[in-house]
C-alpha cells in the first residue's frame, strides 16, 4: 500500500473529524516522520477528545500466523499432496476468505474494548501494532455519536424492541484504573482464546491424531462470532443487534456441539438444546461467577464492577420478560422461556414457522426483545477467553 498524496479527512464533523485525521495521520505516518507525527497531529486531537493516556501493544503476528498456517498446509498436503497444497496455497489462496488474517487478532481486541455506548479505549492502528488511548473513565459516548445520519433520521420504530438499554456501568463506576485493569483483563482473555482455539491438543480425533480441518474450522466461526459482536457495536438498531445476537448464540451452540459431541454422532446432535442455556437467566450466574472471579484477580473492586454489570442486564431482561408474562397471567417457566426466545429468534427465517410457533408465542403474549440482550455476546466472549472449557462445557456445571 502507498499512502495517499494528501491526507484529505472532513473538518466539519467535530470529535469524528478528529478521530479520523488521528487514525489516517498515524496510520501512513512515515517511520522517520512518526514522532513529529504523534506530537503535531495525533496526540492533540486525542487530548481534545478526552484521552489522557496511552499504551502501546505490539502482536507477535508470525507466532499468531503460525498456529493458523501450519495445520492449514498439513491439511491440505494430506488431502492434495505437497505439490498441489503449495500451489492451492501460494496461488489459490485456499482457505484465506475463512480465516483470520496475520494481523487479526490485534483488529479483534476491538471487540472486547467497545460495548456500546461505553469505548474503555480508542485504538489507532498501525501494521501489527496499536496505541490505545484510555480517558479519565470510560468513555460514554451519546447515541449521536454512536449511531449514523439513517439512524438519527428514521423513526426509530422497531419490531419486538424494548428501545431502551439499562446501562452496564454507573457514572463513578470506571476510574481509570479499573478501566486500565479491565483492558488488561480483556488482553488475557483474548490471548487465552486464540491459545486455547490453536492448540492442537484441543482438536483431537476419538483415535487421538490431531485433526487439522477441526482446528480451522474453529478458527473460522470464532472469527465469525467476533465480528457479531463487533457489529453490535456498529449499529444503533436494536432490531440489527437482537437478530445479531442470536446468530452470535447460533455459533455458540454450533461451536459447543463440535468442540463435547462423539464424532460418529456431532452433525446429528441437536444443536437446539445447546442454545437453550444462552436463553434462560442461569446463563447470567455462570458470567457473574467467570467474570466477577477474573475481575477480582485483577482487583476486588474490578471484580465487583463486572459482577454488578452482569445483574444489572439479567434484571433489566429479567423484568421485560416478567411483565410480559404478568400481562397474560402465564407463568415463567425455563419451557415457556425456550419457546419463547427460539421463536423470536426464527423469527429471522419469517413468520410462517414450523410446529405453530409464531401461534403458539403471538396469540398468547405480546413478546418484547429486551434490549440489554445486545450485552450478552460480549459477556460471553470476553468470559469464553477466561475460561473457554467451562462456556464450552455442553450444560453448565
Amino acid at each position: 500500500m502507498q499512502p495517499p498524496a494528501d491526507l484529505s479527512v472532513p473538518s466539519n464533523l467535530g470529535l469524528i473529524s478528529d478521530l479520523e485525521y488521528a487514525r489516517h495521520a498515524y496510520f501512513w505516518a512515515k517511520p522517520s516522520s512518526l514522532v513529529s507525527v504523534l506530537e503535531r497531529d495525533v496526540f492533540p486531537r486525542m487530548v481534545k477528545v478526552g484521552a489522557k493516556r496511552v499504551y502501546p501493544v505490539v502482536m507477535n503476528a508470525e507466532n499468531f500466523y503460525s498456529r493458523i498456517a501450519l495445520p492449514k498446509i498439513s491439511y491440505l498436503s494430506r488431502i492434495h499432496g505437497l505439490e498441489i497444497a503449495k500451489d492451492k496455497v501460494l496461488n489459490e489462496r485456499v482457505l484465506d476468505a475463512a480465516l483470520p488474517g496475520p494481523l487479526e487478532p490485534l483488529d479483534s481486541l476491538e471487540a472486547l474494548l467497545f460495548v456500546a455506548p461505553y469505548a474503555f479505549a480508542l485504538p489507532l492502528h498501525r501494521a501489527g501494532s496499536a496505541l490505545l488511548f484510555t480517558p479519565e473513565r470510560a468513555w460514554q459516548f451519546p447515541p449521536i455519536l454512536t449511531s449514523n445520519v439513517f439512524d438519527q433520521m428514521c423513526s426509530g420504530y422497531e419490531p419486538f424492541e424494548t428501545n431502551k438499554m439499562t446501562l452496564l456501568f454507573g457514572k463513578e463506576d470506571t476510574s481509570w484504573r479499573l478501566t486500565r485493569q479491565l483492558i488488561q483483563l480483556e488482553f488475557e482473555s483474548l490471548n487465552r482464546l486464540m491459545g486455547y482455539f490453536t492448540d492442537p491438543l484441543n482438536f483431537l480425533s476419538q483415535n487421538g491424531e490431531f485433526d487439522e480441518l477441526r482446528l480451522l474450522k474453529a478458527n473460522s466461526l470464532l472469527r465469525l462470532m467476533i465480528a457479531d459482536v463487533k457489529a453490535i457495536n456498529m449499529t444503533g438498531s436494536f432490531h440489527a443487534k437482537s437478530r445479531l445476537a442470536f446468530q452470535f448464540i447460533d455459533k455458540m451452540a454450533n461451536l459447543i456441539v463440535e468442540i463435547n459431541s462423539p464424532e460418529s454422532t456431532r452433525r446429528s446432535s441437536p444443536e437446539r438444546g445447546v442454545a437453550e442455556r444462552f436463553y434462560l437467566p442461569r446463563i447470567f450466574d455462570d458470567l457473574k461467577d467467570i467474570l466477577g472471579y477474573h475481575g477480582r484477580q485483577k482487583d476486588r473492586r474490578l471484580g465487583s464492577l463486572l459482577a454488578k454489570a452482569v445483574s444489572r442486564v439479567s434484571a433489566s431482561i429479567n423484568e421485560d420478560i416478567r411483565e410480559v408474562f404478568a400481562k397474560a397471567k402465564k407463568p415463567v417457566t425455563d419451557d415457556a422461556l425456550v419457546a419463547y426466545f427460539r421463536t423470536l429468534r426464527n423469527l429471522g427465517h419469517g413468520t410462517f414457522l414450523e410446529r405453530e410457533q409464531f401461534e403458539g408465542l403471538f396469540l398468547k403474549l405480546n413478546p418484547v426483545i429486551p434490549s440489554e440482550y445486545a450485552y450478552l455476546p460480549w459477556m460471553v466472549l470476553l468470559a469464553l477467553g477466561l475460561e473457554p472449557k467451562k462456556i464450552l462445557a455442553g450444560s453448565p456445571d
